[in-house]
């Protein structure tokens, strides 16, 4: 999947280590547009975590009945220094709602 396509789910599993769902953020892009690029990642942010708080998470993956929600997003890239508090405070702004967020390359 792409950034560009933020209404679309890439990734829902069960991580079995933790018993929590992730919600994956596979992450293609090239970090040339900065600014572009993380606009596109915090609307698919935005698109995962409304698709918890609707409760649509429930009818498109029923194992996540009962169980609490990570938001991981996986970097083709490596990302600049410069995104970093982005990514903190994404975290920061996610944990209020009860939902993790992780983020790497690879």
């Amino acid at each position: 999947m792409t950034l560009e396509k933020s209404n679309v789910l890439d990734v829902v599993a069960v991580n079995l280590q933790n018993n929590r769902v992730e919600m994956v953020i596979i992450d293609s892009l090239d970090w040339q547009e900065e600014l572009t690029h993380l606009q596109l990642l915090q609307a698919k942010i935005n698109n995962y975590l409304a698709v918890i708080e609707n409760g649509e998470i429930y009818s498109v993956y029923e194992h996540a009945v009962g169980r609490e929600f990570d938001i991981v997003v996986r970097f083709l890239h490596p990302f600049p220094e410069s995104c970093v508090p982005f990514f903190i405070r994404a975290q920061e702004i996610l944990l209020t709602f009860g939902i993790g967020f992780d983020y790497k390359v690879g």
